[in-house]
């Protein structure tokens, strides 16, 4: 019984530093022009001009992932 309680008191220990979110080694714009690199993005966007695309950046420290968004000051876009 005193086995089960130092392990399950060990287990306990180890959950903070187990479920610590990673940090990001890529900044908001290097993430960013990886992003806007990708052939699939980067040929979608040569339909717009670059000054009027806006781009927004955030990272998830709970998933360890970025989100990248992309949109233009082009109304009717698609029409």
């Amino acid at each position: 019984m005193r086995r089960l309680g130092v392990a399950a008191l060990c287990a306990l220990l180890l959950v903070p530093a187990a479920g610590a979110a990673p940090k990001s080694k890529l900044t908001e714009q290097r993430a960013t022009a990886i992003f806007l690199a990708n052939p699939k993005v980067a040929s979608w966007l040569r339909h717009f001009p670059p000054k009027t695309r806006t781009t927004d950046a955030t990272y998830s420290a709970q998933y360890g992932s970025w989100t990248i968004k992309v949109w233009t000051s082009i109304d009717k876009v698609g029409e």
